[in-house]
């Protein structure tokens, strides 16, 4: 009802389809939610209605119904890139879990960048000796080889789910929110 609101119903796809199934009306011309035994609630035209879903093959997954899907645009979002050909790391997911991690997390994107750049690339071309410390090279050693573990799990998971005879049989998935978990636990030493 809030013109303007951002509504995110996470992990849509686990919920029971009777809780679901209410959604329709508010992605329907209605702009409405009918709540059993209540007044229903009118959505503003403004108001944006957003889900967060788990792939099909995770436990607990019911696939969306039909409804739904006609009514949803659907965008498939993968974990950040890590590997460049070009460039060694990149560091999105690497920042992110920078955040979570005391020495780094008041680093600027800036200067994330061109620590990173510098002690996990290689890279002396910017200089970041000004932002270097021992502890925060410590750590970001130890962000890289967590990323480097996290995306080598998600290769062979996603290698495993397309059927893949070379994959290794991986049936877990290093997720984003695992990697933060772990880096908010990781130690300089």
């Amino acid at each position: 009802q809030v013109p303007g609101a951002v509504c995110n119903f996470g992990e849509i796809n686990t919920a029971p389809q009777g809780v679901v199934k209410m959604l329709n009306g508010a992605m329907s011309s209605a702009r409405r939610i009918d709540l059993t035994h209540q007044v229903p609630v009118k959505l503003d035209d403004t108001v944006i209605l957003a889900a967060t879903m788990n792939p099909q093959n995770y436990a607990a997954v019911q696939k969306l119904s039909k409804e739904v899907l006609d009514r949803a645009t659907v965008i498939h979002v993968n974990y950040p890139p890590f590997v460049s050909e070009a460039a060694g790391f990149y560091p999105y997911e690497a920042e992110i879990l920078a955040r979570h991690i005391p020495c780094l997390k008041d680093a600027s994107q800036a200067e994330f960048y061109k620590i990173w750049d510098h002690q996990i690339n290689g890279d002396r071309s910017a200089d970041a000796r000004p932002f270097l410390t021992d502890e925060r090279i410590k750590m970001l050693n130890n962000v890289h080889q967590l990323l480097t573990i996290a995306n080598r799990v998600r290769d062979e998971y996603d290698r495993h789910q397309r059927g893949e005879v070379s994959a290794q049989n991986v049936e877990f998935v290093f997720s984003m929110r695992a990697t933060v978990a772990i880096a908010s636990r990781l130690k300089p030493d």
